[in-house]
């Protein structure tokens, strides 16, 4: 009956337009909100998608003041064993691109970069939906990215060249880490830490993708922007050195990877 009833709000009223969306922002977006975490994995990820629809065309006015709360509330399903609702989730914060301008456009860029790391992650996630939906978000976020060469590289992940090509992770990895270093040397501690405690997670995978982007980050820092990064090598090569004994055989490659590209700490 939840379900129902989720599944109507969002889609229904979206179905009569966009007067009628504004019309009814209030009670559509409180329906729906206090849904997306719901126990019952099915009435989430329905008010998730219900949410994107509606995100595609509420006026901005009615998204600004919660666009914090709403990211908020949309990232634990980032980490769901659910696969759609890990998807619904990527893909829910990827229609936020919409209201980045204007009156919410520093907070939301800030939130961007918050939960930019479990979008790298789940860019390799080992369910296809899931890749697909964070490459997705990454294209449309694209365009809130005032550095050109970020803001390009991020919208080819989902053009019209690249949407039904298998993404070379390694390679975009390697590149988005030198990105993230040549633009934004401040919030490389932030990434490294995000990356290090996915050494922990239950899927083999996301352990790799860890330990790659961990490996990449520190490997790609010269020796002066080191002492300008807050972080601990000695330990975080302790955490990888951890990894080379792990079950998969993937995660242990990766590990060993990761330590030759930190061979110079």
């Amino acid at each position: 009956k939840r379900q129902v009833s989720t599944q109507s709000t969002g889609g229904n009223v979206v179905s009569n337009g966009a007067v009628q969306v504004n019309q009814y922002a209030s009670t559509i977006l409180d329906a729906l909100m206090s849904s997306i975490d719901d126990e019952d994995d099915t009435v989430a990820m329905e008010a998730m998608n219900g949410l994107s629809k509606v995100f595609a065309v509420v006026d901005e006015t009615r998204i600004a003041p919660i666009i914090v709360n709403i990211c908020h509330r949309i990232r634990p399903a980032f980490e769901k064993q659910h696969d759609e609702i890990r998807a619904a989730a990527f893909n829910l914060f990827g229609t936020l691109y919409r209201f980045g301008k204007n009156n919410s456009v520093e907070a939301f860029y800030e939130q961007i970069h918050n939960n930019l790391p479990f979008l790298i992650a789940h860019t390799n996630d080992e369910y296809n939906g899931v890749r697909e939906a964070c490459k997705k978000s990454l294209h449309n976020l694209s365009v809130l990215f005032k550095e050109e060469e970020v803001a390009a590289f991020l919208h080819k992940l989902y053009d019209e060249t690249t949407i039904n090509r298998i993404l070379a992770y390694e390679e975009f990895l390697a590149e988005w880490a030198r990105l993230m270093i040549k633009y934004f040397p401040d919030r490389i501690s932030y990434n490294v830490i995000k990356a290090v405690d996915y050494f922990k997670s239950s899927w083999s995978v996301i352990r790799a993708n860890g330990v790659l982007y961990t490996g990449y980050l520190m490997g790609g820092l010269s020796e002066e922007q080191r002492r300008g990064v807050p972080l601990n090598p000695g330990m975080i090569s302790t955490e990888i050195i951890g990894l080379m004994k792990d079950k998969n055989a993937l995660v242990r490659e990766k590990a060993a990877y990761a330590m030759a590209l930190m061979y110079s700490y």
